[in-house]
């Protein structure tokens, strides 16, 4: 099969192709969103994303505004490019 696709050295002297990691690179990621530690929402972001600014999208968002109605936030707990968990009370 290998000399059928035209090369004519051994299989056994090639090389094996070198990775390129930038073309592996993620450019966004989706976030899930807890409140209390429930499932709320996911969101997607682009990688790196600030805490600031992941926890206004998340308030901005409705499953989750719907969740924080009346309450307020205690705790934020951002891991990056991971999870967002919000504690209220």
């Amino acid at each position: 099969m290998w000399e059928i696709l035209g090369h004519s050295n051994g299989l056994w002297r090639v090389s094996w192709p070198a990775a390129n990691a930038e073309l592996a690179k993620e450019y966004d990621v989706e976030i899930p969103v807890q409140i209390n530690g429930k499932l709320r929402s996911k969101l997607k972001v682009a990688t790196g994303i600030s805490q600031d600014e992941i926890v206004k999208l998340a308030k901005a968002d409705a499953a989750v505004a719907a969740h924080l109605d009346s309450k307020r936030i205690i705790k934020i707990i951002y891991v990056p490019n991971k999870l967002l968990n919000l504690v209220v009370a």
